[in-house]
């Protein structure tokens, strides 16, 4: 076994470690005006009627036993539940948790190379390499990404306990690093891959001699740990319909995307320009980047094991980099996206340390800081692109060319702004583009629709029910098109089946409070009562479903109950304008 790089540490230069968690935090409090977006932050904040609930026993509950929005994740959604209780809904204050998380992991990950390593010096430039680059940005200006940010903290304090651990033997270090683990598992289960990553620290700075077999079989609580996440996961994305099924990505197609992504994680890593938040797959997978992939990979991976002895932290840094994408990759597809770059950020840590250890033969670590300096600097004039949705979407589509599931979602936010007419536009060219995209025809069904073009809405939302019959969602919109022709019993049976079928909780908020809809038209507000109720436990502060449970309970004769519940209603949507009217009106009935 190779030898740990130094026999004695130097003290750890707690300027050095404040400054980095400093200049990180100063990178990114820009983002405390930014926006929530329109893009998974509505189902993990703004929109999620638990999250939104705050701390309580209820959310509590709904958090360890939910697979909602595809992974077993209760320590992440507590930590937006957290935000919640202090910031409401306003965006800035989520983002500042981001920001602060990212930086703790920055300062942490100085500690433990250091004490791993004994090299300050180096462990502070690989530290400042990971928090600057602008790699790292997506995972912390976009809220969503908590869960990369919380389940890498645990990661490293795993790194930690363990050092603690392989030096001293102690059962409670060991304790404590199985604890971390299970920790980043119940906030993202890409931690999955942390025992193998801990069989590399054993070869090098850490230099244990027991054995590999012996490691390996130390390591048995970890594999378990990894086995039920990786089953916990693979049953969460099922449910949500992510995961790809035979026939949607042919095998061939996914290894040679999975190649490719590896070429576009290196080459992002040196020259970080064009990032966006969805890179689409190109049909047929591009061979160039195929072909640079496979190079790449051979090559270094061949140069990493025939220096492994000379040079121990590049054999460990390349495979922590290689095998940790691993869940990431794609050869599993979840998701629609060909890479991203809120996959490297674990990862990244392997390649840093690589290139940082071996640089460092050639380069004085005052002269190597230029480089951190100038990731920081891509990364401050890079955040503004992140600022709101329809800045991002717009940027993104810029930068990647036809991509019809951005354009779907930045139509979907013209249509929240009632900008129908540019999302028709939009979604009809991307519906050239890409026929067979279930999104694009329900958003533009759901423009068209507000647009009072019944007729044509129809026909789109036809077009999205023959490509996905099963759809809850597209269910759901088929009926709202029914309804607003008067066709109540047709729309009925599209409400109940979509209810059978996925839906995020906005979409079976709507569900109900349509339903209830239909029995309010046919004078029967005591049927249209539960609905409504149904609606407000999947979104507690939807202002539609809160206004018509009131004028149920009103057309049942139930003025008192319903004034109680108007009051309640106020107060949850923080003085909703629509209810604070309708209140206003009911006292003047009095």
């Amino acid at each position: 076994m190779a030898r740990p790089v130094v026999s004695t540490r130097p003290r750890l230069d707690w300027r050095v470690l404040l400054a980095l968690v400093a200049i990180t935090l100063i990178l990114y409090l820009p983002t405390a005006k930014h926006g929530f977006l329109l893009l998974d932050d509505d189902y993990y904040v703004w929109n999620n009627g638990k999250v939104l609930q705050g701390l309580s026993l209820d959310s509590l509950t709904w958090a360890f036993k939910t697979y909602n929005y595809f992974y077993w994740q209760p320590l992440t959604w507590i930590s937006h539940m957290i935000d919640v209780d202090l910031h409401g809904r306003e965006a800035g204050g989520h983002h500042v948790t981001n920001a602060i998380l990212h930086a703790l992991n920055a300062g942490l990950l100085l500690i433990v190379l250091w004490k791993m390593t004994g090299r300050l010096s180096l462990s502070a430039i690989t530290a400042a390499l990971f928090a600057w680059h602008p790699l790292r940005i997506e995972s912390v200006a976009w809220v969503a990404e908590r869960k990369d940010l919380l389940s890498s903290t645990f990661w490293i304090l795993a790194m930690w306990a363990y050092t603690n651990y392989a030096r001293t033997q102690s059962r409670r270090a060991y304790w404590w690093t199985v604890a971390a683990m299970l920790g980043g598992l119940a906030s993202k289960p890409t931690v999955v891959t942390l025992p193998f990553a801990l069989l590399l620290l054993d070869y090098w700075p850490l230099a244990r001699k027991e054995g590999l077999a012996a490691l390996i079989k130390e390591k048995v609580p970890f594999f378990l740990i990894s086995l039920v996440g990786s089953g916990l996961t693979y049953v969460g994305q099922s449910e949500m319909g992510a995961v790809a099924m035979p026939g949607d990505l042919p095998m061939s197609v996914r290894l040679l995307n999975a190649l490719a992504s590896y070429a576009h994680y290196l080459a992002g890593t040196i020259l970080p320009v064009n990032l966006a938040i969805f890179y689409p797959y190109q049909n047929p997978v591009p061979m160039g980047w195929v072909a640079a992939g496979a190079l790449l990979l051979l090559a270094i991976s061949g140069l990493a094991l025939s220096q492994r002895r000379e040079r121990p932290y590049l054999f460990v840094g390349w495979f922590w980099f290689v095998g940790v994408l691993v869940p990431t990759i794609g050869i599993i597809q979840a998701g629609q996206q060909s890479y991203a770059d809120r996959f490297t950020y674990l990862p990244s840590i392997g390649l840093l340390i690589a290139i940082v250890w071996t640089g460092a033969r050639f380069f004085e670590w005052r002269e190597a800081v230029v480089v951190p300096l100038a990731f920081a600097a891509a990364t401050w004039f890079m955040l503004p692109t992140w600022k709101d949705t329809e800045t991002l979407f717009k940027h993104t589509m810029r930068v990647t060319g036809s991509n019809p599931v951005i354009a779907a979602n930045l139509a979907y936010e013209l249509i929240a702004q009632n900008r129908n007419k540019e999302a028709i536009t939009l979604l009809e060219t991307a519906a050239k583009q890409s026929p067979n995209y279930l999104r694009v025809w329900t958003n533009l069904g759901t423009a068209l629709e507000r647009e009072g073009r019944i007729g044509e809405a129809g026909e789109a939302f036809d077009k999205a029910l023959a490509l996905q019959p099963n759809s809850g969602a597209v269910l759901l919109n088929v009926g709202i098109v029914r309804f607003h022709k008067g066709k109540d019993q047709e729309a009925l049976d599209f409400f109940q089946r979509s209810l059978q079928h996925s839906l995020n909780p906005a979409e079976a908020a709507r569900a109900h409070v349509m339903i209830g809809a239909v029995y309010g038209r046919q004078k029967m507000p005591k049927a249209a009562e539960p609905h409504f109720r149904a609606a407000l436990e999947a979104v507690p502060t939807d202002v539609t479903a809160h206004r018509n449970l009131v004028q149920s309970l009103l057309d049942q004769g139930r003025r008192r109950e319903a004034m109680r519940h108007l009051s309640y209603a106020v107060a949850v949507t923080k003085n909703d304008e629509t209810l604070q009217r309708m209140q206003f009106e009911l006292n003047l009935g009095r």
